[in-house]
């Protein structure tokens, strides 16, 4: 929240503009999973839908590039404006802090903090797509049956549940792996900088290699190893969930009750393309 309102305040207009136009191409996309609904069910296509489906199609790609453009212009400014102030109140803080907090600290608040936080908000206009997507879907499902819908919607907040419960767990090893990475910048500096004392001293120079750089290399070899997999699993599992439910829908309700081809269609093209947007 804290990142939205600096973004807020300093580029308010590309900001609003980003939003504006990642909802607009979210919305577009439902609407064409409508229209290609509406030209199966009539088995032919009016004119109407035909200008709806080269509109939508034109409008599309519009919306989302100016949302991306504008947003990757404002996180480049943003990085700029980050690292220059935070390079004024290194310069203004006491020499004790910054002894303290350490230049392999320093340095990665720098070089990989600021560009991390600021790429960060560039996900923001995917977010709106893919909210205005997902609602639009729902709700043109809900249209077509509530008893669909609510089985959907049962999925959905299954899916929600089971992926944030190991992402949880993927966040905080990360965070260790983040620790290990600033240690191993210490170490790396120590190794440039002290090259000849280490060449000179065998004893320090084995220590050094296997108790803090090869330790503190491996630990976050580990973390990041750990992470990711459960990273994976946990994305795995959500896709899987997403084609139980489209199986579910093409082949298990029409058993119990009646359901059209056109329906059915609808609303596996609807779950598809959510997932993959």
């Amino acid at each position: 929240m804290k990142m939205i309102a600096f973004f807020f305040k300093h580029s308010r207009k590309a900001l609003i503009l980003s939003v504006i136009a990642g909802i607009l191409s979210g919305v577009c996309n439902a609407a064409l999973l409508a229209v290609i609904n509406a030209v199966i069910k009539e088995n032919g296509y009016s004119v109407k839908l035909l200008w709806s489906f080269i509109v939508l199609c034109a409008v599309l790609p519009l919306t989302r590039f100016t949302s991306e453009f504008l947003l990757t212009r404002l996180g480049q400014d943003a990085t700029y404006k980050l690292r220059m102030q935070l390079c004024d109140q290194m310069l203004a803080a006491p020499l004790r802090h910054l002894e303290q907090l350490g230049i392999p600290r320093l340095l990665a608040a720098l070089m990989d903090d600021v560009p991390s936080i600021t790429g960060a908000l560039l996900i923001l206009p995917v977010l709106c797509v893919n909210a205005a997507l997902v609602v639009g879907c729902l709700v043109y499902m809900g249209i077509l049956s509530l008893t669909l819908f609510a089985i959907v919607l049962g999925f959905m907040i299954l899916g929600i549940a089971s992926y944030q419960a190991p992402i949880l767990k993927v966040q905080k090893t990360f965070e260790r792996a983040r620790k290990e990475a600033n240690a191993l910048q210490g170490h790396f500096r120590t190794l440039t900088h002290g090259t000849k004392e280490l060449k000179i001293h065998n004893h320090r120079r084995q220590a050094f290699m296997q108790e803090e750089l090869k330790a503190t290399a491996d630990a976050m070899r580990r973390y990041n190893i750990s992470g990711q997999t459960l990273y994976s699993a946990a994305a795995s599992w959500g896709q899987t969930l997403v084609f139980v439910v489209i199986g579910l829908v093409l082949f298990l309700l029409p058993i119990v009750r009646h359901l059209s081809s056109s329906m059915m269609i609808a609303y596996a093209l609807s779950l598809s393309n959510s997932h993959i947007s």
